[in-house]
């Protein structure tokens, strides 16, 4: 059962980079890696900046406007929970990843809105696997 669950994991993460414009092939090769540019910040802008997470939000803390998110989560100690906000290569050592999945303490993020679809979660779990980096 635990094997079936992975293959449906992964067959998930294919399909949604395949919609995000990359390729299936690995994604080591060079144009096929999620960019946070791209793939990631448009999740944030559409789901974290519109009341919260920007400058002058609610949890401003955490600003994940375009020009400042890479630097307000990778390697950045979380504010109100234990752990780091992103340890890059580490989805399940990071703080932003069980918050989005809702596996941690707090609240599941985005907080009071919807969960992200399958999509936008695997594109974030899939760009901090690959070492969250700033591109």
């Amino acid at each position: 059962m635990r094997a079936l669950g992975r293959a449906i994991a992964v067959t998930a993460a294919v399909l949604a980079l395949q919609a995000a414009g990359c390729s299936s092939e690995s994604p080591s090769e060079p144009g096929n890696a999620v960019s946070l540019d791209n793939h990631v910040q448009p999740v944030f802008d559409l789901n974290c900046l519109r009341g919260c997470h920007r400058s002058g939000g609610i949890a401003s803390f955490l600003d994940l406007s375009p020009s400042r998110s890479w630097s307000s989560l990778v390697a950045v100690p979380a504010a109100y929970s234990p752990g780091t906000l992103v340890v890059p290569g580490d989805p399940a050592g990071s703080v932003l990843w069980l918050r989005v999945m809702g596996a941690s303490a707090g609240s599941r993020m985005p907080m009071g809105g919807r969960p992200l679809g399958r999509a936008d979660q695997s594109l974030i779990r899939y760009w901090i696997a690959e070492g969250a980096p700033d591109n």
